[in-house]
């Protein structure tokens, strides 16, 4: 299960601590805790202008003096009472601390904010966040902030949405973002029955069965999803799955106009909801909008694409929602090797 130890990293920021009352919220809805890090940077001292640097021990113990109090202060905040939760500093670049803590205190997710003051406007898609989101060992939940706060998961505008958006493209590896969708799903919806949307975006041409294999012909599309789906009808606790299949030019749009309830593009087969306790129930899977999106970091348009090249990125920079990336193991063997 997600969500029972959930790294939050922080740089003393507004906009990085605005995940905090969702990670909260997501801990105390499973029981889980929360690690809280900082990375600090190492201050340097120079013997001479344009001369070698080195570590300055006394600005180093003051300045991790500083974090220490920094940190207990967040951990004090009433957004945790009642959760366990842990403090972590760590010297060296932000990606590393992030990375190794992820590894070294066995969480199970993250979740961070896509503002910081690294930039101005595109931290999930700059230096720091859009490594972690191609490299974290597990999945990464994106808030986008404004200000101090972040798009909220638990308001009751996000409450009333229809649950999580899980754009697929029919490769076994996209279909790594369902299973931590569904979680994520049941963390939002606690205590009642969670909901996961999956929309399949075709190309036009892809809805012809001449031009692709059978998995992805439109023929094949209503098999396929009710294939993927019935995987989950004996799931405790239940899971409600609709699904529908849409032909775009432009693959971005469709999951943006999706995820905000608009469906220009013509919904080619949208049928009855899968429920884990009614199968077959009747209910029609209109899509009225969604508290987030979970997307997972390949694709079968190859490795980095589908999540951070061509047409996904723009899902990432564009929507307001929360983005959950779920990676695969060719992700981190990607990234050992690079």
């Amino acid at each position: 299960m997600m969500f029972k130890r959930i790294l939050v990293p922080v740089d003393g920021s507004f906009r990085s601590e605005a995940a905090i009352p969702a990670a909260a919220r997501l801990a105390r809805r499973v029981g889980g805790s929360v690690v809280l890090l900082r990375a600090v940077s190492a201050p340097l001292a120079y013997a001479f202008p344009l001369g070698p640097a080195s570590v300055d021990p006394a600005l180093l113990d003051e300045e991790l003096r500083a974090v220490e109090a920094y940190l207990t202060h967040l951990a004090d905040l009433p957004a945790f009472s009642g959760i366990e939760k842990k403090t972590v500093m760590v010297t060296g670049p932000a990606v590393d601390a992030i990375l190794e803590t992820a590894t070294g205190e066995r969480c199970d997710s993250i979740v961070m904010t896509t503002h910081g003051r690294t930039g101005p406007s595109r931290w999930a898609l700059g230096s720091v966040a859009r490594q972690i989101s191609r490299w974290a060992p597990v999945p990464t939940l994106l808030l986008r902030a404004t200000g101090a706060s972040a798009t909220p998961l638990f308001e009751p505008e996000a409450s009333s949405s229809q649950g999580v958006l899980v754009p697929l493209d029919g490769s076994p590896l996209a279909e790594e973002a369902l299973e931590p969708a569904i979680e994520l799903a049941q963390a939002i919806a606690s205590p009642h029955s969670g909901c996961v949307h999956v929309l399949l975006a075709l190309w036009p041409s892809e809805t012809q069965p001449d031009n692709m294999p059978e998995g992805l012909a439109l023929t094949g599309a209503q098999t396929y999803l009710q294939n993927l789906v019935s995987r989950y009808q004996d799931r405790q606790p239940p899971i409600q799955i609709t699904w529908s299949v849409v032909s775009n030019f432009d693959p971005a749009s469709a999951i943006l106009h999706a995820a905000e309830g608009k469906v220009d593009e013509p919904v080619i087969t949208s049928p009855d909801s899968f429920d884990a306790n009614r199968v077959g129930s009747g209910e029609q899977s209109a899509m009225r909008g969604f508290s987030a999106i979970a997307m997972a970091s390949h694709g079968r348009t190859g490795p980095n694409l589908w999540i951070m090249g061509s047409f996904a990125e723009r899902v990432l920079d564009a929507t307001r929602l929360p983005v959950l990336i779920a990676h695969t193991p060719t992700d981190l063997d990607d990234g050992a090797s690079s």
